[in-house]
């Protein structure tokens, strides 16, 4: 409990110290003429010629990326012949479409 209030002293003590110090008015104008400084400092602009130029290197590799990603793939099973067969003549299905005819 005694650290406690050494605590507090110690708060009240630096407050009181704070609100006792002396005002620097120079600081304002300081303050004021950067923050002026930087408005007026020249801002680099990159050439349009070059902002088309990036674009159309940027998409170029895009392209030339997802092809050459895409063709990296390979599946594993792989169909090398192809049996085409008539499912009607394998299962007579002829058989229950002629149930009506009777």
């Amino acid at each position: 409990m005694k650290q406690k209030m050494n605590i507090d002293e110690m708060i009240d003590e630096l407050i009181k110290e704070e609100r006792n110090e002396e005002f620097n008015p120079f600081l304002a104008t300081r303050v004021m003429a950067a923050v002026q400084e930087r408005q007026y400092q020249k801002e680099k602009k990159i050439n349009p010629a070059w902002k088309t130029v990036m674009v159309a290197a940027g998409i170029t590799v895009a392209f030339f990326l997802g092809i050459s990603i895409g063709s990296l793939y390979e599946s594993e099973s792989r169909n090398d012949g192809i049996m085409l067969s008539n499912d009607g003549a394998m299962e007579n299905f002829g058989f229950y479409s002629q149930i009506g005819e009777e």
